[in-house]
């Protein structure tokens, strides 16, 4: 299978979300995945994008969620980059509400790292904020490349 990849910008508002389920589903039609398949990484995606964007309008950040889209002969790949600009300090009557909603997304993190292979984060203070998610293609196994 030949690298695809696949990119859209989106703003930091909840109304985004249709369009990034739309986006995610359309690019995971031409895979190997089975429908199933494609149904749960469309819901890892969705829920990474959502909490990166209720995120940023609980902290009134604006910005935008980069979503960039990859498939090749080993595995599907997503990564959800936030432009958001970052608030000096959480302001300490804000940080509760921050914190409750964290705990409310715990089951959402919880499938993500049922339907993912790998995942990983990397942060940059005032640069970049990046949460890269792998699936790996039906037959492949983690890190090694060899059928399973």
């Amino acid at each position: 299978m030949d690298r695809n990849r696949r990119d859209i910008q989106v703003p930091n508002v909840t109304d985004s979300l249709e369009q990034v389920r739309g986006f995610v589903f359309a690019f995971l039609e031409d895979t190997p995945f089975e429908e199933a398949e494609r149904r749960r990484l469309v819901l890892a995606v969705d829920e990474t994008v959502a909490s990166n964007i209720l995120c940023s309008e609980a902290l009134e950040r604006g910005g935008e969620t980069e979503l960039s889209l990859e498939v090749d002969g080993e595995c599907f790949r997503a990564r959800v980059r936030d432009t958001s600009r970052e608030p000096d300090r959480v302001p300490e009557e804000e940080f509760e509400n921050v914190l409750e909603r964290a705990r409310k997304h715990e089951i959402g993190i919880f499938l993500v790292q049922q339907i993912m292979d790998e995942i990983r984060y990397t942060y940059c203070k005032g640069i970049r904020n990046e949460l890269e998610l792998v699936r790996y293609l039906p037959g492949r196994k983690s890190g090694d490349g060899e059928g399973a």
